[in-house]
């Protein structure tokens, strides 16, 4: 049997199995005893109401997949292609009973069906394997509206964290986009890389509403409740850059060292 911690979540308590390696977000979770971004998702479970469908795009080693399923009670579609990470993504739905509210796409997504090869530049951290050239792995790919033509429930909520891969994600969804409209947590690293998701989403009538986390993840709401704060967001994305450009040279510099 794996060994496994508990993580708690104000009445909830959950297992999760060690790590057993170092990755950053295991780590995490283990360290705090609680939701990696538990104030994003805190956020989330105050915003979208069930019955529905949360897509994890991205899903990693299944920290957002376990609380939109086990929290928030959503029927949960978890996308993530890497082995590795599916792996332990599948063991935390058993340890909690939770395999029959999630199911598990081992894909990577895009705009198109077809494949992709996944590469990984920041070891020690397998929540940023990416689609990129090189000697990874080759997975399949799918799109968004392919996984959701024939589901039964509207999706409510999707998070997006694909390491840069967010704008085939969304050119990939527009017919559910337009039918569903759900929230939409996505994290984006740059003012280019919101500007670009921002021009996909415009023609669905999407707005920016709030910023969390280290690495800015932005929420877009499309259901025209939820006020325009476009500026805020852009000043909290070029507060970022600020940061990353002084704070970049010297991680670069402590990944060589760790791999020297």
């Amino acid at each position: 049997m794996t060994a496994a911690f508990i993580i708690a979540y104000d009445d909830h308590r959950f297992r999760f199995p060690e790590p057993t390696d170092s990755d950053h977000v295991h780590r995490k979770i283990h360290k705090g005893g609680t939701f990696y971004e538990d104030a994003l998702l805190r956020h989330l479970a105050g915003q979208v109401e069930g019955p529905g469908i949360a897509l994890d795009c991205g899903a990693n080693i299944g920290n957002h997949t376990l609380f939109f399923a086990g929290v928030m009670g959503l029927k949960t579609i978890a996308v993530e292609p890497v082995e590795r990470n599916f792996t332990i993504l599948r063991e935390v739905l058993a340890m909690n009973d939770l395999a029959d509210k999630v199911d598990v796409v081992t894909m990577a997504l895009d705009d198109h069906e077809g494949q992709v090869t996944m590469t990984l530049d920041a070891p020690g951290n397998f929540g940023m394997y990416k689609v990129g050239d090189g000697d990874g792995p080759q997975v399949p790919t799918t799109t968004l509206n392919a996984l959701c033509r024939d589901l039964d429930q509207p999706v409510k909520l999707i998070k997006i964290d694909v390491e840069g891969y967010q704008d085939q994600v969304v050119r990939g969804a527009g017919e559910m986009l337009a039918r569903d409209k759900p929230l939409i947590a996505a994290e984006l690293a740059s003012v280019a890389e919101y500007t670009s998701f921002m021009d996909l989403l415009k023609p669905h009538g999407y707005v920016p509403v709030e910023v969390f986390n280290r690495t800015p993840t932005i929420i877009f709401s499309g259901d025209g409740t939820r006020p325009d704060n476009s500026d805020a967001v852009l000043t909290k994305l070029r507060a970022y850059e600020r940061r990353m450009f002084i704070a970049g040279p010297v991680q670069r510099l402590l990944n060589r060292l760790k791999g020297a």
